[in-house]
Order: C-alpha cells, then structure tokens, then sequence
C-alpha cells in the first residue's frame, strides 16, 4: 500500500468516527505522524482531502462487492445483497452526506455529480440482466422502473425526518420494504421465489421479515 493510500485509509477512519467538519488537517498530522506540509503537498488541501477519501472509499467498496459477487450468477439475489448492504451503512451514509452538504458542499456536488450517472448506469445494467435471467419481466418499463427505485432511494436516504408508523421503525427499514414490494412487482414467479428465500434468510432483520 502506498503513503498516499494509506493516509487516504486512516482519515476517512477518522471522518467517520469523529465527523468530517471536527477533523482538522493538524489532527490528521498528529495522529498520522506526517507533517502538514506533506498533507498540503500530497492534496492541496481538507477540501481535496476529503474528496479523495470518499472517492478512494467507494473505489474500494466497488472492488469488495465485485470479489462478493464474482462467483454468483443470480443477479437478482446481488440486487437484494446490494440492498441490504445499503441498509446496513445508512446510518454512517446519511452521516457523511449531511456533514458534507452542510459544511463542504462544493464537494458534496463535486461527487454526487461525478458519481450518480455511474449508480444509474449500475442500477439499469442489473435490472437488464435480471430480465436477461428471467428474474424480471421482460414487459416492465426500465426506464420508469429505474427512476422509481433511484428516486425511492435517494429520497428517503436524503431526508433528514420522514413519517414512520411506530417509533421502532427506521426509515432504512421502510426503504427496504418499499424496494422489496417494487421488486416484487417486476418480478416473475422465480423471481418471487428468489426475493421469498433472501428475505427468509434475513428473517431476524425486521424489514426482510416484515416483507414475507
């Protein structure tokens, strides 16, 4: 691993457990015993810094999901482990981006700009082979279909308060079954059965077990 690799590594670290707007560039010199000046040299400054660690960050968990998925062939059943992936780091996710929309927003629109295309690009490439599969039904309309689970998403991620029925809901939970229940919908009879067994297998997981 290189320095620049391995400082990009241990600050997002720090972003993450302290928020982004509490690390300051002598924290980050202190705890990595590195200079400033090698920190302003290597990334000109926090701005850039934090730019880079996010883009490193997401890199690196594209690379993770590729190894995951590799050897599977049902995409269907990758679109619910995607899912529930999300689910799991919506806390730390939606953490980040108000930090990052509050204090840094020339870096939050930087990303989302740079990134949003490549997730729907992702998001329509999945839906197609899933079609491709005979997971989906090769009537629905992907570009609505798209645009729906994007939307879904993204919004409800976004907002900082929504309504929820009981105070044991998450919103991340009734973002997991809203997406399952769409699924559902495009889905053919093997698809059913794919979407029934994954959240079988996730039954402890309050969403996954209400969507049964």
């Amino acid at each position: 691993m290189t320095q620049r690799d391995h400082i990009l590594n241990q600050v997002m670290e720090m972003f993450i457990a302290q928020g982004i707007k509490s690390v300051r560039m002598d924290d980050i010199a202190r705890q990595l015993s590195v200079s400033k000046r090698t920190l302003y040299e290597m990334f000109g400054d926090k701005e850039e810094l934090l730019y880079q660690c996010i883009v490193k960050f997401m890199q690196d968990h594209e690379k993770e999901s590729k190894q995951r998925f590799e050897n599977v062939g049902n995409y269907l059943e990758m679109m619910l482990v995607g899912l529930k992936d999300m689910s799991d780091n919506a806390a730390i996710t939606n953490r980040m981006r108000e930090n990052m929309s509050k204090f840094y927003p020339k870096v939050y629109e930087k990303l989302i700009n740079e990134f949003e295309s490549k997730s729907l690009q992702d998001m329509r490439h999945w839906i197609e082979l899933c079609i491709q599969q005979g997971w989906f039904m090769e009537s629905i309309n992907i570009d609505l279909s798209l645009a729906i689970l994007y939307n879904t998403a993204n919004n409800m991620l976004a907002q900082r308060s929504i309504w929820l029925p009981e105070e044991t809901y998450r919103k991340e939970d009734i973002l997991v079954y809203a997406i399952i229940t769409y699924l559902r919908g495009m889905a053919t009879p093997a698809g059913m059965e794919v979407i029934r067994d994954f959240c079988l297998r996730e039954m402890n997981n309050k969403p996954y077990n209400m969507a049964l």
